[in-house]
Formats: structure tokens, sequence, C-alpha cells
């Protein structure tokens, strides 16, 4: 028998069969109203087949020929009353009393079917509206992905080479951004290296002064930051670096691996990001993460469900870091791109503020570049499904920093870039525009769904009828009903303690079937032969109990596991 257990086996008028069920304890009809009565009270279906409920469900079964879907939809109308009536601490749900006590508005019988007739029209037309306007949002939303393919793939915009030769001109292929780019992040390392062997420099000067002057560090002891850091170039010069060879520890970031990549437009390259700029997992040290001490600053703190809104740009924050939470994290500018790796894979979004975010976040950041930064987020919108794929399939999805590291990223030139990124605002405003405008309408047509309901049972949907016959002559038939109901109910309870009396009179006195036996008996033939049945099983032993004890039956024990009862004295 099909099995329903809840809402989640509901459609929009029928449920949808998903399990089986062998021994039902509640049953419904078909034309039998079900509805949810716990987590979440109110929902509501018709049931086509019989089927089993279980606790989350109750059926209800319209007496005097009032239609289901009259019910149906009252119960829809009235839901929210139903709900505030719900209690629980675990489950929100109601009880059979109060389902039972939740009242009904009640026509005449003829009216009711003009209600439904009418509801049922005009809400489907309503819904035809709805899955109209539910198709153009994803008719929208391929759009958008079509957009944003064709810009990634320089197939928006005319490409600059395209431009140059039409205009005459020379033009600054990607090739020479790319290595411009890691001219200036080498330049940037050996700036902060050089920065770090002068520090190293200025303190062995400041250590041999002290050790001159009779002070040696101790161990474990550390010069303070005021007694080596205006030592002059004179004093610590001795102690810098006399080649370059430092510089031979700089790691060049690896490019994209070339092979299965698609040929680029004229004047593109592949790249990775950190070829491109700083690319680095966000940072949340301190345990546990709910710290009140970590919140209730003035720093803004930015997490995944803020990223999966944002829409290109993270304009909005809910959570603020104090002086302690800024401490153990890091504060990242405006302008970086913050890329989500857990939960949501490659959500992305620019900051424009400064703000933290925790490790199930990566930021990028290419300062002097910033439309570079754009066409990123925009490229891995479209990457979205490939780095997907490489989160492994456990509860929560992730990847690690060096997926995103070895991604291939293609880069136009730099006016390119900026050419491709006005085109695809035009364009995407416009599908936004429409999008915005097909969900605010799906929002006033489910209004009008309820605005609907509520006329129909305010009687204000269909035209009254004089003739009708009175909804008190309706009740009386169904009180009617009722009570040859219970009268059936009563005479059903009656049948079966005739049954069972018949077969407590079909059982014969034990010393009768002992006399009768031609040897003794065991007690489990005795038990047959005496007509008891499961039911009985203590009736039986308390009148063998009885017996035994009077003389009449006598228990003979040929060995320790073996029981035979014979006929005593009569």
């Amino acid at each position: 028998m099909p099995f329903f257990q809840g809402k989640a086996e509901f459609g929009e008028l029928f449920p949808t069969i998903k399990k089986w069920c062998t021994k039902p304890k509640k049953v419904a009809c078909p034309g039998d109203v079900l509805i949810s009565i716990r987590a979440p009270v109110g929902p509501t279906n018709l049931a086509i087949v019989r089927c089993a409920i279980g606790r989350g469900l109750a059926g209800i079964r319209p007496m005097g020929q009032i239609p289901s879907r009259y019910i149906l939809h009252y119960l829809r109308h009235s839901s929210l009353l139903l709900a505030s009536q719900a209690t629980g601490s675990t489950f929100k749900a109601v009880s059979g009393v109060q389902l039972r006590e939740h009242p009904v508005a009640l026509p005449p019988l003829p009216e009711q079917h003009r209600i439904v007739e009418v509801i049922e029209s005009y809400l489907s037309r309503l819904d035809a509206a709805i899955a109209a306007l539910e198709r153009v949002k994803k008719n929208l939303e391929r759009y958008r992905k079509s957009v944003l393919k064709a810009a990634v793939e320089g197939r928006l915009v005319p490409t600059e080479a395209e431009l140059a030769r039409k205009e005459g001109r020379d033009y600054e292929p990607a090739s020479v951004l790319l290595e411009r780019i890691l001219e200036e992040r080498r330049k940037r390392w050996e700036e902060a290296e050089w920065k770090k062997i002068v520090e190293r420099a200025k303190q062995k000067a400041a250590k041999e002064h002290r050790k001159k002057a009779g002070r040696p560090l101790k161990r474990g002891e550390k010069l303070a930051p005021e007694e080596w850091r205006d030592i002059p170039e004179t004093e610590y010069r001795r102690f810098l670096h006399k080649s370059d060879k430092w510089k031979e520890k700089y790691k060049e970031p690896a490019p994209p691996n070339a092979d299965g990549l698609p040929e680029l437009r004229e004047g593109w390259c592949w790249a990775t990001m950190p070829q491109l700029g700083e690319l680095n997992r966000g940072k949340s040290k301190h345990r546990p993460r709910n710290d009140p001490r970590l919140l209730g600053g003035p720093y803004p703190f930015i997490q995944t469900g803020d990223i999966r809104h944002a829409d290109g740009f993270i304009r909005e924050y809910k959570d603020t870091y104090s002086e302690f939470g800024l401490a153990q994290s890091r504060l990242w500018p405006a302008g970086t791109l913050c890329i989500t790796i857990a939960a949501n894979i490659a959500e992305t979004g620019i900051l424009t503020f400064d703000a933290c975010f925790p490790d199930s976040v990566v930021g990028f950041l290419n300062k002097e570049e910033p439309t570079l930064t754009r066409f990123i987020e925009l490229f891995l919108r479209t990457a979205k499904e490939e780095l997907d794929r490489y989160a492994p399939a456990t509860a929560q999805k992730n990847i690690n920093l060096a997926v995103l590291s070895e991604l291939a990223v293609p880069v136009p030139p730099a006016l390119e870039q900026s050419r491709i990124i006005t085109e695809v605002d035009r364009l995407l405003s416009v599908s936004t525009g429409a999008f915005t405008i097909a969900e605010h309408s799906i929002r006033r047509a489910n209004r009008l769904r309820q605005s609907i309901l509520k006329w129909a049972f305010e009687g204000k949907l269909v035209d009254q009828d004089p003739n009708d016959e009175p909804a008190s002559e309706l009740l009386k038939r169904i009180k009617a009903e009722r009570e040859e109901m219970e009268k059936e109910k009563k005479e059903q309870r009656k049948r079966r303690r005739g049954k069972k009396m018949a077969k407590k009179k079909k059982r014969h006195a034990l010393v009768d079937v002992l006399r009768e036996a031609e040897s003794p008996l065991s007690p489990e033939d005795l038990f047959s032969r005496a007509g008891f049945t499961a039911d009985f099983v203590e009736s039986f032993y308390e009148e063998l109990r009885r017996e035994v004890q009077t003389g009449r039956v006598l228990e003979e024990r040929p060995d320790k596991r073996t029981v035979k009862l014979r006929l005593g004295k009569s």
C-alpha cells in the first residue's frame, strides 16, 4: 500500500508515491483530504488511491456529499489560522482535537460546487501564468550564462587585435600584460625581502653593541624594536649580503598546464591566478569560531552566505570583528575578489569595503589591475561547474587552494577587458531588470491566489441562489449520516464480541479431553485439543492449575524435560 509521511511527498494537488507499507495503522481512501499536522502545519493534498498515512498527516473524509476540493481549498485559505494554534518545542504540531474543532464556512451544497468550479477556473489560469513566468526566469538564467560564456571566450565584443588592424595601430597583447604583472610581482617580493634583510642586519648590529657594553642577550631574550630600528646604515652595512644571491630564492608562480586547453582569440593568453596576483585563504584561527570576544567590532566579517548573494559585488555584511577578532584574522582591502571553497563551491564577489573572511573563503588581490580582477570574477562564474567536479562527495563539498592555483584563466588584452566588462554590465542589467519583474509578478500572482480564496469563502466570488437548500438541512443530513455510522460501528463491535464468545463456547473442558484421550497428553496437545488459541494462553494455565490442585488432572514426568498430563480421580 502506498505510504505518505508528510509534506515531503506533496505535489500541487496530489502526493507522489515514494514509499510503500505492508502493515498500515492509519488509512486514507481516494478523495480524502490529506493535511500536514506537524512540521509544518497546514499544507494539503488529495488522496487519489487507498493509502497509509504517517503521524505527520491526518485524513479528512467529507460527509453529506460535500466536495473534497471544497474542503481542500478552504483549508488552504485558513491554513495560517490552523498553524497559529500549533504547539511544541522541537516540532510544531496540532492535535486531532484542534483539527476537529477547526471552523469551516459551510454554504449550501450547490453553492459549494459553484465555488469550487470558479476557484479552479481562476487558479488554473493563474497557474498557467506562473508557469510562463517561471519559464521566463529559466530563459533569462540561460541568457546570462550565454553572455558570460561569450565574454570569457572573446565572442562578445570585437577583439583588440581586430580593432588594431582596422584602425592601423599597434596594441598590447595579454602576454605583455602578463610579463608586466610578473615583473611587478618579483619587484614587490624583492622589496619585501630586502626589508627583512635590512631588519636582520640592524638587529645583528644592535646585538653587537649590547655585547660590547657588557649587556649580551640572555637565552630566549629578544631585542626591543627601539634598540635596532634607528641604527644608521654605516653601522649595519657590513651585515648586509655582499651579493645578489638572495634574489635566487624567488619562486616564479607556475604557469597553467597547456595540455587540452582550447585555442584562444588573437592577443589572449592563458595564466594562473597566482601569476596574476596574490591568492590566499582567509584567516580565522581562534576556536571556537563563535566566541563572543571575536564579534561586535568595527571590522566587517564576510562569510560564504554574504558572497552567495553578492551578484558580483559584496555591498552588505551581517557580522563584524572586534579588535580581538582582527588580531587572529586579516583585513583584506576593497577590490579583493572573494571565492568560496566550502559548501557552495566557487561563489564569487568583489569587496567594496575592507573586510575579514574565514579560511572557507579564498581572496585574490591585484591592486594595480582592478579590471583584470573583475574579468576573473566573470570567468569564475562560468568555471563553477568545472570546479565543483573537483570537490569530493562528502557531507559538505569543498575544494582547496591548490585547485584554484592550478586553474587556467584566459586573459584578454587590458583594453579589451574594459570593453568586455562594459558590455557584460549592459546586457546583464537588462536581464536583471526582466528577472526582477518576473519575480515580482510571481509574488503578485501568489497574493492573488490567496485573495481569490478569501473572496470565495466570504461569499463574494459566486452568486447565491435563494432556491438552494439551506446549509442547515445539509448539517441535519450529516448528523443523521454520522448517527447511522455510529450505529453501524456498534453493530460491528457487537458482531465481533459475538464471534469471540462463539470461540469461547467451542472450547472443551480439560478433564473431558483427557477422558477421551487414549494416553496421557503433553500440555501443548491438551491446549490444542481443548480449543484454546494464542490469545487465551493464561486462561488455559489457570484452568489447568485448578484441575491439578483438585487432583482431577495428574502430572507425570518421565524425564527432566518431559511433562505428561492424564486423568486423575473423577
